[in-house]
């Protein structure tokens, strides 16, 4: 039985990251004070205002103009009347990610590789100081960090990298922890890559430092799961996890192309838990 895939567009080179960067910028930086002393933050700056030789109606129409402005495209959205803009690039039905078949379509027999396992590692990182990213040794750490992923990018091709999500976590309110979830192909892809020289580069740097950043945290998780012993659903959702993910496949031509795992679930066996255990 074939599978329905939601793009069947074959890339002869891997796309880039989908992910925003100006998005996980502003997040970043929004995390590394507290919500109170963002507020503190802009009535400062308000007050400024009133130290300037401005009548008190251009005082106070900033702060009221940006508002009635944040407002009135809320209510926009919400009535219908303008693009509902948090939908872009969500997926729109019920999709479930599977790995393809060496010629990039889907189906309900084996994979052809590494007999349908995915690997699984958990990154996790925070910084406990109050000075947050401008901390001591946060820039060597996270130039460390972008240098691994950017060796994993480029050479996902022949090291198993199948892509990543990253989250912020809620356990606190600033300077949360970051969590990168990097998916492999087998357990064996992520023991190359801890091995590899850009990792290396980056681990002994940590053993050189530790003692003198106690404020970083660094943790990892990594997992292997058979076939038949990992699943997935996606529901209105946006490619994340797996369904994030891309596959080196060959197209008819025998040329090597990248596939999205992303195929149709509203019916059929992908509708229920069990029926994805079994592809």
């Amino acid at each position: 039985m074939r599978f329905e895939p939601l793009s069947a567009n074959l890339a002869t080179s891997r796309p880039k990251d989908a992910r925003s960067f100006t998005a996980f910028l502003h997040n970043l930086v929004r995390d590394q004070l507290t919500l109170g002393t963002w507020l503190l933050l802009g009535a400062a700056g308000q007050s400024l205002l009133i130290l300037l030789p401005l009548r008190p109606t251009y005082v106070i129409a900033p702060a009221f103009t940006l508002l009635l402005l944040q407002l009135l495209d809320t209510i926009s959205v919400s009535m219908g009347w303008k693009r509902n803009y948090y939908l872009d690039g969500t997926i729109g039905t019920k999709a479930t990610a599977l790995l393809p078949q060496s010629d990039g379509s889907f189906s309900a027999r084996k994979p052809d590789s590494d007999s349908g396992k995915v690997a699984v590692l958990l990154l996790g990182f925070r910084i406990n100081h109050p000075l947050g990213v401008l901390s001591p040794g946060a820039r060597e750490i996270a130039a460390h960090f972008n240098a691994m992923a950017k060796d994993l990018e480029v050479n996902a091709a022949t090291n198993g990298f199948l892509g990543s999500s990253s989250y912020l976590g809620n356990s606190r309110t600033t300077k949360s922890e970051l969590m990168t979830t990097f998916y492999f192909r087998a357990l064996a892809d992520i023991e190359a890559f801890a091995h590899g020289s850009v990792h290396r580069e980056g681990w002994n740097w940590w053993n050189a430092t530790a003692k003198e950043h106690r404020h970083l945290a660094i943790c990892h998780e990594v997992y292997e799961a058979p076939r038949g012993a990992w699943e997935n659903v996606y529901v209105n959702y946006h490619a994340t996890g797996m369904g994030a993910t891309l596959h080196k496949v060959q197209d008819s031509e025998g040329q090597g192309k990248w596939v999205e795992p992303l195929v149709h679930a509203e019916k059929g066996p992908l509708s229920t838990h069990k029926g994805r255990t079994l592809v």
